[in-house]
Parts: structure tokens; C-alpha cells; sequence
């Protein structure tokens, strides 16, 4: 049987790790780059919520593996130390706490990898003039902040790259229609089907899937 603090424990660790699993992970990058792909084609309800949301997540399950995995090697001794119900001072608070911060070490070091400099130094400074004087940069505060707008940028830059080639589809369908007089002709409805045989053509899927999983990689 779990004890109260045992209890509380586990229901803090699964709250973070919920939070963690969608700020501190790839998904914020790869969610946000497939949100906006599927608006620069054209058809914003196409793939559904729910397949850009599940394909998000089979891909950063797919980045977050070798991450995943060190942590549950480091999460065994802190299991340990929750199966133990004799000791529940201050001292044993205190080295659960510290095995708690070893599991997740894998998971700061990935941010520490993949947040960018001058974002890190932003939030560490901004930490500062709030008045956390003991603020460090690679505090988890400082650096989830830091991760996550790095990860936004990246993903409008890809975002901004994937655009493009759509938007000239666009200028080309609209100029050719006014053109040719066909001015009752929805230019969307040209434009789509265009954009999806260019994606189609350029396996834009692999394309896309590959350069989000190759964006992670040291």
C-alpha cells in the first residue's frame, strides 16, 4: 500500500511529467510545424486535429526515445525509495528529492542541447530582474522557458519554408484564372488539388517527417 506522501508524490510526478511531455519534449516543435502545414495547403481541417495531434506524438516519441529511456534507467532508484514506508523525516524526503532531479537529468540535458543560447541568457536575465537572484542558466524554470520559444522559432522558420512553394501555386492559379476570364472560379479550388500533387510528387510527408527528426539530431 502507497502511503499519503507516497500518494502525493506520484500525483505531483504524473502532473509534471504531463506538463513536461508537451513543453520540454520535441512535440512543441513537430506539433506546430504540422499545424501549419496543414494551413498553408489549403486545407485546414484536413489531415483532422486528431491525426496532426497523434502523428506529433508518434514522432516525439520517436526523438524522445533514447531521452525516455535514460530516464527510466534513472528512475529506478527513486521507485526504490518509494517502495520504502519506514523512514519519512526530512532525510528521506531529501534523497527522494535528489533521485527525483537524477531521473529527469536526461530530459535537462536534451533542453540544455536544444535550447538556444541567446534564449537561455533571455530568461536567465529576466529571472534576475524579477527579483530571483539565485537564479541560474541552467536552472529548469530558466530553461523550459528558454526550450520552448527556441522550439516556436524553429517551427516558423520551417513553417515559413514549407509556405512558399504553396503561396506560388496560389499566385500562379489566381493570375491565371483572372487571365482567362473565369473570374466565378473559386482560385481554392484549382489551387488545392495542385498543392496536394506537388506534395505528393515531392513525398513531402518523408520529406517533412525526416527534416523535423533530423533537426534533433547533434
Amino acid at each position: 500500500m502507497f502511503s499519503s506522501l507516497t500518494t502525493i508524490l506520484f500525483l505531483a510526478a504524473a502532473s509534471l511529467l504531463l506538463l513536461m511531455g508537451l513543453m520540454a519534449t520535441a512535440f512543441v516543435r513537430i506539433a506546430t510545424v504540422l499545424a501549419i502545414l496543414r494551413v498553408a495547403i489549403g486545407a485546414p481541417s484536413v489531415p483532422p486535429a486528431s491525426v496532426i495531434a497523434g502523428l506529433s506524438l508518434i514522432l516525439t516519441l520517436f526523438v524522445m526515445a533514447p531521452v525516455g529511456e535514460g530516464m527510466l534507467n534513472r528512475a529506478r532508484p527513486l521507485y526504490e525509495s518509494l517502495q520504502q514506508q519506514e523512514q519519512n523525516g526530512r532525510e528521506n524526503f531529501d534523497s527522494i528529492k535528489e533521485k527525483a532531479l537524477d531521473a529527469i537529468a536526461p530530459l535537462v540535458d536534451f533542453m540544455k542541447k536544444t535550447a538556444d543560447e541567446s534564449e537561455v541568457e533571455y530568461f536567465h536575465q529576466a529571472a534576475v530582474d524579477l527579483g530571483n537572484r539565485d537564479a541560474k542558466e541552467d536552472s529548469f524554470l530558466v530553461l523550459l522557458s528558454a526550450f520552448v520559444t527556441g522550439e516556436l522559432k524553429h517551427a516558423f522558420r520551417a513553417g515559413f519554408l514549407l509556405f512558399v512553394p504553396f503561396v506560388i501555386i496560389d499566385l500562379v492559379v489566381v493570375n491565371i484564372i483572372f487571365a482567362i476570364g473565369l473570374t466565378t472560379l473559386q482560385p481554392a479550388t484549382v489551387a488545392l488539388p495542385l498543392k496536394l500533387l506537388l506534395f505528393l510528387l515531392a513525398d513531402g510527408w518523408h520529406l517533412v517527417a525526416g527534416g523535423l527528426i533530423r533537426g534533433f539530431v547533434s
